[in-house]
């Protein structure tokens, strides 16, 4: 069985935000074992940090009436340039739309992606027009691992999609050499790592193009929604001719569609833009209850030296003999979510067998996604329930363990 890792770099901050209580507030509404009638309410997977300020953002921009005419999201996308430390931003209505926007924008022909992330990369990728190269992963950190490709796989690719798997940043280094060996465009997808750092340098600033989504599970949210971010003034007005705004050039090869952002969203987006750092303390406290709670039982992806996690997912290692679904269906009948995270990976899914280049086996990943699981993360979860959690997981996995002998 993987160890399980606690990294806390000797910071003691790890630990100091304090955690609902699940005795007052609105946040004990939502997970607290209900006293009266005896019964514990489900726990879910997560769930997006809405309090009244982003009430009182909605309420404005619907009394305004002008729910649509891209004030606000310039504002969003002011603030989304000074955060992540570029020039150009252009706010659409998904992930899925910008990484696509992203990728017709600079004309991919052939990209190579990780096998261990979310579909919608996948189907970004293929709407564009590109054709897919599937990347096994790092063992420790379920990142990208292009050392796992052949010579002509990579020489023979325009662009690589790198994710920040969980929310823990890509050795950007170590991929810098295959960028400049290959010659290869880096597309910096950071949907799942919004507010992290490689050494001291925010995800979203390294990629050619970087693109984030703003789901409701996300580091923040605007419901749904997404941005693509560049330094390159022409790339940014293609991005803008892509999802349907006027510019002041036309753009052979792309067809403008209506993915515009609306005011609603933006308006939700810079109030969770004011609360990103504290949510991401509450996660980082969050998940380190968990791995004091569950060492020994789970092995746990241990934080690396060049970054700090910010926990989009909190991701475990069932040990062997554990059957990830018998997990799954143990826990929840405990009235707890727990999530399947990116199992099959991508190139084993019917889509990537039509479409892909062929590989047959990447054996890291394939070992990986039968046995990877996703606890619940979000930062309004309370110290209850999270030792609710821990005690759940702690029982659970000795008895699935002795029922597989």
């Amino acid at each position: 069985m993987l160890e399980p890792r606690i990294n806390t770099n000797g910071h003691e901050n790890l630990f100091a935000p304090k955690l609902a209580t699940g005795t007052t507030g609105h946040r004990a509404c939502d997970n607290a074992t209900t006293a009266m009638s005896g019964k514990s309410m489900k726990i879910p997977l997560g769930k997006p940090f809405i309090g009244k300020e982003e009430f009182a953002a909605v309420e404005k921009v619907l009394a305004s009436r002008r729910l649509a005419t891209g004030e606000l999201v310039k504002e969003f996308e002011d603030a989304l340039t000074r955060k992540f430390g570029r020039k150009y931003c252009i706010a659409v209505n998904s992930g899925t739309s910008a990484l696509y926007l992203g990728l017709k924008a600079l004309g991919v022909r052939r990209v190579i992606i990780p096998t261990i992330t979310c579909g919608a990369v996948l189907n970004a990728a293929l709407n564009a027009g590109a054709r897919v190269v599937f990347s096994d992963v790092e063992r420790d950190t379920h990142n990208i691992d292009l050392s796992t490709l052949s010579e002509g796989q990579l020489s023979g690719a325009d662009a690589v999609i790198v994710t920040h798997t969980y929310g823990q940043a890509a050795d950007m280094d170590r991929l810098d050499q295959y960028l400049k060996k290959h010659g290869l465009t880096l597309v910096e997808d950071f949907a799942q790592a919004i507010g992290a750092n490689y050494k001291g340098r925010p995800t979203g600033s390294f990629g050619r193009i970087a693109v984030t989504s703003f789901y409701a599970s996300k580091g923040i949210t605007t419901g749904h929604g997404g941005a693509v971010l560049t330094d390159d003034e022409e790339l940014a007005l293609k991005c803008l001719y892509g999802r349907g705004s006027r510019t002041p050039a036309y753009f052979t090869g792309l067809i403008p569609m209506n993915i515009q952002m609306t005011d609603i969203q933006a308006a939700i987006g810079l109030v969770q833009m004011k609360k990103m750092d504290g949510m991401i303390e509450m996660r980082r406290t969050i998940a380190g209850r968990y791995l004091q709670g569950l060492a020994g039982v789970l092995g746990t992806i241990g934080e690396k030296p060049w970054t700090s996690q910010v926990y989009y997912k909190f991701a475990a290692i069932l040990p062997d003999g554990v059957e990830k679904q018998a997990f799954i269906q143990r826990m929840g009948e405990q009235e707890i979510e727990v999530g399947t995270l990116f199992d099959p990976p991508l190139h084993r899914t019917q889509l990537a067998a039509d479409v892909g280049d062929g590989q047959s086996e990447l054996p890291v990943a394939e070992r990986l996604a039968p046995r990877t699981v996703s606890l619940p993360m979000f930062p309004e979860l309370s110290e209850p329930d999270i030792q609710r959690i821990c005690q759940a997981t702690r029982s659970t996995i000795p008895r699935l363990i002795a029922d597989s002998r």
